[in-house]
């Protein structure tokens, strides 16, 4: 579907539109590069790389990058039964409510086609921003219940804006025991030769000094360095999107909503030299703008009022 754009400067629009785009990437699927979205991995091996885990919490992040291709993974234990996370995670409002939590989603809405349930992502800047100024990313969501054992989602669109193509987010969970679950959110993410360059201006001048989580190397001193560039791309916005599920878990009651965008950003405050954009105070202001923006789209119907 084609995107509606007001942005004036082109430059501006195509760098700001793609930081944006990539708060939503994964590997082309399982823990590793080679592994299957289809199917968990080794569960062993899953929970040892969560158990020597560097972030304090159980959770275990990986991240690939291909020529034309990105890719990231998070698995989690997750405090919920498989039930109770199955029954928040198949409802199509359930990921509207988490995504909009993300800095740069700048609102989520949902709806009916013919062919079966859609979501609409208007992506943008960090500060505050109207949807109708945002790039727009539409997704086929789809429900798969291959056993009672098991939950999948998947999100779909075969092109997005500025060279995007072939994105994919799969989520799916199983039972540890009877109260908690493993989590694996999976990414992947295509792009061409406008994408690219996109990037690489965006990296250079916007996100330069950023960092990921992946230590992969040490300096002089021994001190550890992280990883940059895409992949530290992708690994922060990846742990920013599992953070909203997790502040979502927490907080699913709609009169909630600021409790858990400050959860949110509580959960972000842990990782500063990662993810720290704007104070509390900000954030949370400019998100209940934002999502009153969401709410009244949705009241719309859902479907994009624009081309």
């Amino acid at each position: 579907m084609p995107l509606h754009r007001t942005h004036q400067y082109p430059l501006v629009r195509l760098v700001t539109g793609m930081a944006a785009l990539l708060l939503l990437l994964p590997p082309e699927r399982g823990v590793s590069a080679d592994g299957d979205g289809d199917r968990l991995p080794d569960q062993a091996e899953i929970l040892e790389a969560i158990a020597a885990s560097p972030f304090g919490e159980p959770i275990h992040l990986t991240s690939v990058e291909r020529e034309r291709e990105v890719q990231g993974d998070i698995y989690a234990i997750v405090d919920a039964p498989l039930a109770e996370l199955g029954a928040a995670l198949e409802n199509v409002e359930t990921w509207c409510e988490t995504l909009i939590l993300h800095l740069n989603v700048k609102a989520c809405v949902h709806y009916e086609a013919d062919d079966g349930t859609r979501m609409t992502l208007y992506m943008g800047r960090k500060r505050y921003q109207d949807a109708e100024v945002a790039e727009q990313m539409h997704l086929d969501f789809h429900r798969d219940q291959p056993d009672k054992d098991r939950v999948i989602i998947r999100l779909r669109a075969d092109r997005g804006p500025q060279g995007i193509r072939e994105f994919r987010m799969d989520l799916q969970a199983v039972a540890l025991d009877e109260h908690r679950s493993l989590l694996h959110l999976h990414y992947s993410i295509g792009y061409g030769a406008l994408a690219r360059m996109a990037m690489r201006i965006y990296l250079a001048f916007g996100a330069r000094d950023h960092i990921g989580f992946t230590v992969e190397d040490h300096n002089t001193d021994g001190e550890p360095t992280h990883v940059g560039g895409i992949r530290g791309l992708i690994e922060r916005n990846t742990v920013r999107f599992y953070f909203a599920f997790k502040a979502y878990l927490r907080e699913p009651d709609p009169d909630r909503l600021e409790a858990r965008l400050a959860h949110w950003f509580d959960l972000t405050e842990r990782h500063p030299e990662q993810l720290r954009e704007m104070d509390r105070d900000t954030y949370l202001a400019q998100k209940l703008r934002e999502y009153e923006n969401q709410m009244a789209l949705q009241a719309r119907g859902g479907e994009p009022a624009w081309p």
